[in-house]
């Protein structure tokens, strides 16, 4: 495959069923068809060196330049990528009729990518990475 064509890769938990749903809702968003996804359990994130131990606690994202990204951060660049979420999110700044709900929608926007973030989206991601299993419908293998 041409480094043109490459896709990112997103390495997940394939015997979870949270992220299973969490991988079925991004691919739904991925019209552009931007990351291929495989289970950790298929061995495909061991060739970029994480190891599977790791890879059952975070998401991994494999950029095209070979750079791995985990857990909040693999978040947040996914959702960069995806064009869907932004056309909404601009459209609803654009059709606000307040000026103060467009402006706190542009400073969230500007907060969760600015590295203030980090400690509070990686919190929020291992929190909910330990507690899968509280989310109903969600079959998880992950110990409790």
């Amino acid at each position: 495959m041409s480094r043109a064509k490459r896709r990112s890769e997103v390495i997940f938990d394939g015997d979870c069923g949270f992220c299973d749903w969490c991988r079925q809702r991004i691919s739904r968003l991925d019209t552009c068809k931007i990351f291929d996804w495989h289970p950790y359990q298929s061995g495909r994130g061991q060739a970029y060196g994480i190891a599977p131990e790791a890879a059952a606690q975070r998401i991994h994202l494999v950029l095209k330049n070979g750079r791995v990204l985990q857990g909040f951060h693999a978040i947040r660049r996914m959702f960069l990528y995806l064009p869907l979420p932004w056309i909404i999110l601009f459209s609803i700044i654009a059709l606000a009729h307040y000026w103060w709900l467009r402006t706190a929608l542009v400073i969230a926007i500007l907060f969760f990518y600015s590295p203030l973030m980090n400690p509070i989206g990686v919190a929020a991601y291992d929190w909910v990475a330990r507690n899968r299993r509280l989310f109903p419908g969600r079959t998880c293998k992950i110990a409790s």
